[in-house]
């Protein structure tokens, strides 16, 4: 991490001028500025020209990564003329967003800005809504917030809305701009030499600088050549010497750095190098030093496309002794990975040396993967006689998920440490055995380790921060096995050793400080607690990468439970993003109970059988087990009462063979609360009574989920007072919120339970986070079951509670009864209530068909004799008629169900010779198409993308084909369907091009091509598909697109491609044909 003093931005070399963006830019104030687009654009550029216009100026170079803490404070004390002691990562700040909120409120200087270059923390939706907000503070304090980054997480575009986003269309150099920068460069080309290296770069402006240079000397030949590769090597071919192409070599790996440096590495004609280079590459810029004069020397820095191009293609051998020097000084300046790419070309010795010096601490700041291919790169021979590189090798498996090699090394080091008296290594491959085997879930092997525990910690020579590492990894052991007590003593002890310590003995003392955390809800069942205490852990960027997964997932797994499930989801989008399968075994699940707690059944269900699977499969039986009693609870309250049973019986049969945390308990209880759901409470209270013989100890969550089943038992069997009684034993947990998502889920599947807790503590004591994670469709069902045992005032304030205040009053107006939801894309389905109308429900197809058809107007009414008209065309008037009253009495029949209601059928009305349905009870599929379409037009006429894009989104959402696709021959829709499916097309055409301004074309393309499977004949569909891979890099399937195009033109119209499209298969013939550019650092 790099920060620049007050004031002082970093050199980069020669900048065109922006006036027009800059002004744009600076006339918003109060908004965070987010300048994102693919390497090469300027996206650094501009945002040192930005901060030029401001008084004082902070720079962070996040080198691709997120901002360090220290240098934020750091920045912001010299940008407030706080003292550093102002604002402290301890003082309860959850993340480095709180600290900058935390800071906004201490501005005194006016016109300043803090510049986030290079950042990759942008990773998921909540942290993208954290930064725009914080950034919102600084803009009100008077600093504005900047960051430039690569890319964004999906769905990130929905949520900048409270930013002023630049993209890369809006970085695209003008002409005008293009020829300033030409002459900048200090190149003399052609005018025509400057506009076609404009058109070809079409305003990338490094690729432009480097077309302009190559147009200097003689061109390379070939379609393909005007490739930045092909282009680059044209260069220093015609302009670069051996030594200069050496040198730069070096500054490649260095990335950035002085010629004095150079100059130590033993390149003392540097200045000279790197001036020479400088005039012919502008993707090098070099800096004359302090005193003005080239004796002075320089500082450079080299673009990250030109970094990827010298390591890719320069091969020089550096003596060792360079290669050690620089490797020494990229890991001072904190950036391992390239230490450990650049100390891969020294081999051997070298090698050894450096992951002697740097190898744990490299560890520490994410470099396994680095660290794993240098220790393979490794003959075998040289570490297995060096115990301390083993026990190096065995962390940096155990960071890589491969357990079963990790164990492996972890043993021999304990070997040679006893063979060489080494207590210390001894101890510390011994801790690493235990973490091995217990991720591996080898129990029996671990208990027969776990009893030499003792014996290590106390050999002679051990030091204490050796011995607090081995407690550290005995103590879950003990956690798992139920040994709270114990397993708490262990981790105080190792806590307290280490945190006094570094390296090593520090990353021992986080460890098991987060295990520490985690106490609460397993032992008592508070996860209000163990958020707390999670917080600081998951709030730190350092650390191994499955260390740093863990705080983050279990943090999202307490905040779940306590029914914060928005930042929940948050932490665990970017989790499953990055991590290993091991993690991913335990966090899917959690992911889909949150998406269950959001209302999303389906992808919930499957998210968390996903994770089952990856368990499965990677041998973690356990935790698949523990999963398994998660997925009942869910499946329950989607109403799938056999897969629910089915689902705990499996989880409790592997239990019973090795019990996981008390969860075979759990599981049994998870086999009675099925089994009640499916009416038999006699059995359901049989299995939850023997769950509850010897207790739950001091944990609270579960002994109110036994509560819950056993008060739904005595209600099944008409003790209802005995089941208010027994909930109200629970009262002070439910308030606390530790049971926020289970109670939820139960009452989701048992809507009679919410009038019992009710009965209990109150409709006012029910915790607004249980209530939000109840979707209205429930909700509806709760007030219906508990109406009549539920005194009046207490069941309006339920009401309140469950749905807001509009909902419910929605819900009383029409008298409580099931809303009916339709939907007709893709084909007729619908449900009452929380009943599905089965197709054989409607005994007549023209039952169906009337109701599809008055669905289809939207509350619009309908005359009778078009009605006949249009469903019995050919039948007499009398005989239609006839016809009519019968589809209509069963099309009653079969949206009533087993139900009936005074006053007729609620959703359909036919008086005075006109049908139609009833609006405030039948909600279609085609009302979100037709609203979201709506907002669609008014967000694109206010120029509110944001907006718009959300909105074309939801159309992509409720689309599922075909207006009443599986009734393809009525005539009647055939108007209505041709006139959606034209809408939804253009739908997706629109959410394309808004996508591709934000440059996000591989999400564009999902848009565009679902668009061609409706539209197979529509070219400019084609044209759009074609930009997309274009901007993506995709030239292999903007061919294949090219080819299909043609061929449905030719088949179906007899036509050709237009001019356009052929232009842009012209430029797809001239592109690599590479991956995605992101590959290449370019997106």
């Amino acid at each position: 991490m790099r920060a620049h003093p007050t004031g002082v931005l970093p050199f980069l070399g020669r900048l065109v001028d922006r006036s027009e963006l800059l002004d744009r830019v600076l006339t918003v104030r109060g908004r965070p500025i987010v300048i994102l687009a693919p390497s090469g654009y300027g996206k650094t550029c501009l945002a040192a020209q930005i901060a030029g216009r401001f008084e004082a100026a902070w720079w962070i170079d996040c080198l691709g990564g997120p901002p360090c803490t220290a240098d934020i404070l750091e920045g912001a004390r010299r940008l407030r003329g706080y003292p550093s002691e102002s604002v402290r990562a301890e003082d309860g700040l959850a993340n480095w967003f709180d600290e900058l909120s935390a800071l906004a409120s201490m501005a005194t200087h006016a016109s300043t800005c803090l510049v986030l270059d290079d950042m990759d923390f942008l990773a998921s939706s909540e942290t993208l809504s954290d930064f725009g907000h914080a950034g919102e503070l600084l803009c009100e304090a008077g600093c504005v917030l900047i960051a430039t980054t690569r890319n964004l997480p999906p769905g990130g575009l929905r949520v900048l809305r409270g930013v002023e986003l630049i993209t890369s269309e809006e970085l695209r150099l003008s002409l005008a701009e293009a020829e300033a920068l030409a002459e900048l460069l200090t190149v003399s080309p052609a005018i025509e030499s400057v506009h076609d290296a404009w058109h070809a770069s079409q305003g990338h402006a490094a690729l432009f600088a480097v077309m302009t240079h190559a147009s200097q000397g003689t061109q390379p030949t070939g379609g393909e050549s005007r490739t930045f590769s092909r282009l680059v090597q044209h260069i220093l071919a015609a302009h670069a010497t051996v030594a200069d192409q050496r040198v730069l070599s070096i500054a490649a790996m260095m990335k950035s750095g002085s010629s004095r440096e150079l100059g130590r590495l033993g390149e003392l004609d540097a200045v000279g190098s790197l001036t020479r280079l400088a005039s012919v590459l502008p993707l090098l810029a070099v800096q004359i030093g302090g005193g003005g004069a080239i004796r002075d020397g320089v500082t450079f820095c080299v673009h990250d496309l030109l970094v990827d191009f010298v390591l890719g293609s320069l091969d020089f051998a550096l003596p060792t002794e360079q290669i050690q020097i620089l490797a020494d000084s990229l890991v001072d300046r904190g950036d391992v990975k390239r230490a450990a790419d650049v100390i891969a070309f020294a081999g051997g010795e070298a090698i050894l040396g450096f992951l002697g010096g740097h190898g744990f601490a490299c560890l520490q700041r994410g470099a396994a993967a680095s660290l794993r291919n240098l220790l393979e790169s490794v003959p075998l021979s040289e570490v297995m006689g060096r115990p301390r590189l083993l026990l190096l090798w065995s962390d940096v498996l155990l960071d890589c998920d491969d357990f079963e090699e990790a164990l492996s090394k972890a043993r021999a080091a304990r070997v040679l440490a006893e063979h060489e008296g080494d207590a210390t290594i001894v101890a510390q491959a011994t801790a690493n055995c235990l973490d091995a085997l217990r991720l591996m879930n080898r129990w029996d092997e671990a208990a027969g380790l776990l009893d030499q525990v003792q014996q290590v910690s106390h050999q002679t020579g051990i030091t204490p921060l050796a011995r607090a590492a081995l407690l550290r990894a005995a103590a879950p052991l003990h956690v798992l096995a139920g040994e709270y007590a114990r397993g708490e003593e262990l981790l105080r002890q190792g806590w307290e050793i280490g945190r006094r310590g570094e390296g090593r003995a520090l990353a021992d003392s986080r460890e098991a400080g987060q295990t520490l955390a985690l106490l609460p809800c397993f032992r008592y069942g508070d996860f209000v607690a163990t958020g707390q205490f999670l917080s600081p852990y998951a709030a730190m960027d350092e650390g191994t990468l499955a260390l740093r997964v863990d705080a983050r997932g279990n943090l999202a797994a307490a905040l779940l439970e306590t029914g914060r499930i928005n930042r929940s989801r948050g932490l665990l989008r970017r989790i499953v993003e990055i991590a290993q399968d091991s993690s991913l075994v335990y966090f899917l699940p959690v992911l889909g109970c949150v998406l269950m707690a959001e209302g999303h059944e389906r992808e919930g269900i499957e998210t968390i059988a996903e994770g089952i699977r990856k368990g499965i499969a990677s041998g973690a039986e356990a935790e698949a087990a523990q999963n398994r009693v998660y997925e009942a609870m869910l499946l329950r309250a989607a109403g799938r009462f056999e897969d629910s049973l089915t689902s705990a019986e499996r989880a409790y049969e592997r239990l019973c063979v090795q019990d996981f945390m008390d969860f075979r308990r759990l599981a049994a209880l998870e086999v009675a609360a099925s089994l009640l759901a499916m009416g038999d409470s006699s059995a359901s209270r049989a299995w939850a009574e023997s769950a509850v013989e010897s207790g739950f100890g001091e944990n609270l969550h579960h002994a109110f989920r036994a509560a819950m089943i056993l008060a739904l038992c005595d209600f099944a069997e008409g003790d209802r007072e005995g089941g208010v009684l027994r909930l109200s034993a629970h009262a002070e947990h439910l308030r606390s919120g530790n049971s926020n998502f289970q109670a939820a889920m139960y009452a989701r599947a048992f809507p009679e339970l919410v009038g019992l807790m009710v009965e209990s503590f109150g409709a006012g004591s029910l915790p607004i986070h249980l209530c939000r994670m109840i979707p209205s469709k429930n909700a509806e069902q709760i007030l219906r079951a508990c109406r009549d045992q539920t005194a009046s005032e207490e069941w309006d304030v339920l009401g309140r509670r469950l749905l807001g205040e509009s909902q419910f009053d929605a819900f009383v107006e029409r008298k409580g009864r099931p809303i009916c939801r339709v939907r007709l894309f893709g084909g007729l389905s619908l449900d009452v209530g929380d009943r599905t109308v089965l197709d054989r429900e409607w005994k007549k197809r023209k039952a169906r068909l009337l109701f599809a058809m008055l669905v289809s107007r939207r509350g619009q009414e309908i005359a009778r004799e078009q009605i006949f008209d249009l469903l019995w065309p050919d039948l007499p008037g009398d005989r239609a008629k006839n016809n009519f009253y019968v589809a209509w009495s069963a099309m009653k029949a079969a949206l009533m169900g087993q139900t009936s209601a005074p006053g007729g059928c609620p959703y359909v009305d036919n008086a005075g010779g006109r049908c139609r349905i009833v609006p405030m009870t039948v909600r279609s599929d085609l009302d979100e198409f037709e609203e979201a379409l709506q907002d669609a037009k008014q967000a694109d006429a206010s120029s509110d993308s944001g907006r718009a894009i959300e909105a074309l989104e939801r159309i992509a959402g409720v689309y599922h084909g075909d207006l009443l696709a599986s009734d393809p021959y009525e005539d009647w829709i055939v108007v209505l369907r041709d006139r959606y499916r034209f809408e939804f097309v253009s739908a997706m055409l629109r959410l394309a091009e808004l996508l591709m301004d934000r440059d996000d074309p591989c999400q564009a393309l999902v848009h565009v091509r679902r668009a061609i499977q409706v539209d197979p004949q529509r070219e400019d569909l084609y044209q759009m598909a074609l930009r997309c891979h274009i901007a993506a890099g995709q030239r292999s399937a903007a061919v294949e697109t090219f080819i299909a195009c043609k061929s449905q033109l030719a088949e179906e119209l007899g036509l050709d491609p237009s001019a356009d499209t052929v232009a842009l298969y012209q430029q797809i013939l001239v592109m690599e044909d590479r991956p995605r550019v992101d590959d290449y650092g370019l997106g």
